[in-house]
């Protein structure tokens, strides 16, 4: 199997390395993905929990909300900057 897999097979994968007498590395070699592949799905699935796998593109809730934050406070910086030009502009033309 090549290209992507998706949450279902990722989660389905793990629950084979967990059964009785079973290795990553023989379901690796079963499901016939790269066994560092197998690793890492783990990991995620112990960092992320259930924001494990949630393809590409998307973010995890706590990252999504610090993005959209940063790019809020860029729109707000440059609005700033704008106003701090126009004050600097209409002060010359009083003097």
């Amino acid at each position: 199997m090549t290209g992507k897999y998706t949450k279902e097979f990722k989660q389905e994968a793990l629950k084979l390395c967990e059964q009785p007498g079973m290795t990553v590395a023989r379901a690796a070699r079963d499901l016939g993905i790269p066994v560092g592949v197998l690793y890492r799905w783990r990991q995620e699935l112990r960092e992320d929990g259930e924001e494990a796998f949630r393809g590409k593109g998307q973010r995890a809730t706590e990252p999504a909300r610090m993005a959209t934050m940063e790019r809020q406070i860029k729109v707000l910086e440059m609005d700033r900057d704008i106003l701090k030009k126009a004050l600097g502009i209409f002060a010359e033309g009083r003097r």
